[in-house]
């Protein structure tokens, strides 16, 4: 029996594990600093770029994720983002800021394979305009965003993953899920106005899939036994522990039954009648 107990116990375990969630982006897209003459943009580049480049123009990414798999925002314990940076242009640490958009804006379908911009399509979102073909300006240049950043983290050079986290992003969260038609997501702006000082990340598009962007949503679970979902779970768990625990007595009572049958084998070919 003792290891049929373990067995369910780890099983349970496992099961148990889903209180962390991971969202990847859905949309995600580079627009860059130009006149109203000359939109461009980067959607399907396998980089996203924040800063100012070896031109002296400005970059910065738009980023959106789906949070279909986030019921309970109330429940949310921490959020990471995470993005990983790919390679910059000087070693110049920055502070890059992930900021609330206040406004609709689209991935098109614009690309350039290096860290230059194309021009942008009617779909794309560009440093004027949230939605070229439709010509709907951004309220500013760059970007319609709240004034304080939701969250900030210092990037310097080389290939790793950067985390963003804070209270911010989960108060994001919840307004998002509590308006969902103002789900816009973040926008990522460096404070570096230093030459060459801009940092590239890997987009969605990027051919590691393990380092593409993403959301990793702790979800506090305990002492919520009104959450449908964490009830389910609870059931869920015990009703495999049971199953697991019955089918390992049955396995039992089967083996001692064999047991009781060879004993009275050999007793009857020892004492024959």
């Amino acid at each position: 029996m003792l290891p049929c107990t373990a067995i369910a116990l780890l099983v349970s375990a496992a099961l148990v594990k889903g209180d962390t969630i991971h969202v990847l982006v859905v949309e995600d897209t580079t627009i860059c600093e130009s006149s109203f003459s000359d939109q461009r943009a980067n959607a399907l580049g396998d980089g996203l770029f924040i800063g100012v480049t070896g031109q002296n123009v400005e970059r910065r990414s738009l980023l959106q994720f789906n949070l279909s798999q986030i019921h309970s925002p109330n429940l949310i314990k921490s959020v990471q983002l995470q993005l990983f940076e790919r390679s910059g242009g000087l070693d110049i640490p920055v502070v890059i800021g992930a900021y609330r958009v206040l406004q609709s804006w689209s991935e098109g379908n614009s690309f350039h394979p290096g860290g230059q911009c194309a021009p942008a399509t009617s779909d794309d979102a560009s440093w004027n305009y949230s939605h070229v073909g439709n010509e709907i300006l951004w309220q500013q240049p760059g970007g319609s965003f709240k004034s304080v950043p939701s969250a900030l983290q210092i990037v310097q050079f080389g290939e790793t993953t950067y985390t963003w986290t804070g209270n911010g992003l989960i108060e994001d969260i919840a307004f998002w899920k509590n308006n969902p038609s103002e789900h816009f997501g973040w926008i990522f702006v460096s404070n570096s106005t230093e030459t060459r000082s801009v940092k590239s990340f890997a987009s969605k598009e990027f051919e590691n899939s393990d380092v593409r962007p993403r959301l990793i949503v702790t979800l506090n679970t305990k002492g919520s036994s009104d959450n449908s979902r964490t009830t389910i779970l609870a059931v869920s768990i015990t009703l495999i522990g049971i199953i697991i625990l019955a089918l390992c007595v049955l396995l039992l009572l089967r083996y001692r039954q064999l047991q009781q049958r060879n004993r009275r084998s050999l007793s009857e070919n020892e004492y024959p009648m």
